[in-house]
């Protein structure tokens, strides 16, 4: 696994530990490769491009919380 940098405290911490849900995540915003560059705070430029990217990332999370029986859709 890859870590930018550790943290203790943030949101998957509390899903986890309270709740028990086993896949928590945290995103933040891409730079051009250079991490810290903007910080929080995109260029217009990246927003649209970060967005498609964070879609992707969620549409593929869900397909696989769905295939470890994580997500069940009840009617």
């Amino acid at each position: 696994m890859e870590v930018l940098y550790a943290v203790s405290g943030a949101s998957p911490d509390h899903f986890y530990g309270l709740y028990g849900i086993p896949i928590a995540y945290t995103y933040e915003m891409r730079g051009n490769g250079n991490y810290g560059q903007f910080g929080f705070f995109l260029p217009p430029e990246l927003i649209i491009p970060n967005a498609e990217e964070v879609l992707e990332s969620l549409i593929g999370l869900v397909k696989k919380a769905r295939e470890f029986e994580y997500l069940k859709i009840t009617e």
